[in-house]
């Protein structure tokens, strides 16, 4: 903000008073995510979290805990489920699920306790279905041969998810090996079993369908993708060219038709799984804001369809306690205890939502160490945990700063 005239040789500086409107989201942009985790029937654990307000164009303003929990029972059917890390599979990301789908969790608020809690009401998978999970049961590995007889190891990747018969499940491998550039091809001619052919190739290269440990692709890996997609473990394939194939049969596992358990997914295991893109800390998840522990598996055991998991302490629809003003004027001056620095003031947020917060300094209370010469000021207000607060053009924001050009009223040194 550029100023009439120069302030030149100013000694210290205050400020003396504010007027800031609160119209701050009370849910931050960085702390929308809701994790969980869902245990299968085979135990391996899907985590999976869906945004607050995802779909909608509410600005995140909830006037009490049943408010919220009503919009959070709308954003749950567009949960996403996020990649396992392992050295097969690629990084995930917080990414939104766009398409609504029968959600694993409900939320309810009681009365009584003023807690929200998260029930599971996830639903068993369909009979005859098969399930790949990434890094765990999803990958094919295939070598091919050169004229110089240099193996080359290819791992296949299929798409992870629920597929609903055989049929769907050959035409995602089929893909899958079309785009690792491999000349094999997988359909379903009868219900319940694949089968795989190899596509004549003018490449000369001699190509093994392989489910055995190798380099890169671990025993326990090698071991489920092996019954995931029909063999016996270890199982390599002769060597085949063309169209050639040996036992090209196979009947994948099946899922057994049980409802997943429900746990709230700790930061630990969310560091493993994901990259951060929107979240400014490992542990500001909307789990937080709820009431929920992020620092540990909650509940220890997982829960069984119809369970709830009751929040341990109250939501906190409290955007920010403190508002942070940093500005250019005060030179590395001042040093919080959580280690921001050019802070001119903290001001305590002492008015509910879409008021106006008043600060008026009681007593002097100089920074002193300010520029020399000041042409132009800016402020900048940041939350409790340092991050830039969105104000709107029409939110009118003042300040009175106050300049000291006697030093001998500054604190000795």
């Amino acid at each position: 903000m550029p100023i009439t005239e120069p302030i030149m040789e100013a000694k210290g500086v205050q400020l003396l008073s504010c007027r800031i409107p609160n119209i701050f989201p009370q849910v931050p942009e960085y702390q929308r995510w809701f994790i969980y985790m869902m245990t299968d029937y085979q135990g391996y654990k899907h985590v999976r979290g869906f945004r607050l307000c995802a779909t909608s164009d509410r600005l995140r303003y909830f006037v009490n805990y049943q408010d919220l929990v009503d919009q959070l029972n709308d954003d749950c059917k567009y949960w996403t489920e996020f990649d396992m890390r392992t050295v097969t599979s690629s990084r995930a990301y917080l990414s939104l699920g766009l398409v609504p789908s029968t959600p694993d969790v409900q939320f309810e608020y009681s009365a009584l306790t003023r807690k929200i809690s998260c029930k599971n009401v996830a639903l068993a998978p369909p009979d005859n279905s098969y399930q790949l999970v990434s890094g765990v049961n999803n990958i094919m590995m295939t070598t091919n041969t050169d004229n110089g007889g240099n193996v080359v190891y290819v791992p296949v990747a299929v798409a992870p998810g629920l597929y609903a018969n055989t049929s769907d499940l050959a035409l995602a491998m089929t893909n899958a090996l079309a785009a690792a550039e491999v000349p094999l091809a997988v359909s379903s001619p009868v219900a319940g079993q694949l089968t795989y052919s190899w596509i004549a190739s003018a490449v000369p290269l001699t190509f093994a369908l392989v489910f055995n440990a190798s380099s890169g692709y671990p025993a326990t890996l090698a071991q489920n993708s092996a019954t995931a997609f029909g063999f016996s473990y270890p199982y390599t394939n002769v060597q085949v060219i063309g169209n050639s194939f040996n036992n090209n049969q196979a009947i994948p596992f099946a899922i057994i038709p049980t409802p997943p358990l429900l746990q709230l997914a700790d930061v630990t295991l969310v560091q493993q799984s994901l990259q951060y893109t929107e979240l400014v800390k490992p542990y500001l998840f909307l789990n937080q804001i709820l009431g929920y522990n992020v620092g540990e598996l909650q509940p220890l055991v997982p829960l069984v369809q119809g369970a709830r998991i009751e929040a341990i302490s109250f939501g906190d629809l409290v955007r920010t306690q403190t508002i942070y003003i940093q500005s250019n004027v005060t030179l590395n001056g001042t040093l919080t205890s959580n280690g921001m620095r050019n802070i001119l003031q903290t001001i305590p947020v002492n008015v509910p939502p879409l008021g106006v917060i008043s600060y008026q300094s009681s007593q002097p209370h100089y920074i002193w160490n300010v520029p020399g010469n000041i042409n132009n000021i800016t402020f900048r207000l940041l939350d409790e945990n340092g991050q830039p607060l969105p104000m709107t053009l029409n939110a009118q924001t003042e300040f009175e700063l106050g300049f000291l050009y006697d030093d001998s009223e500054l604190p000795s040194m």
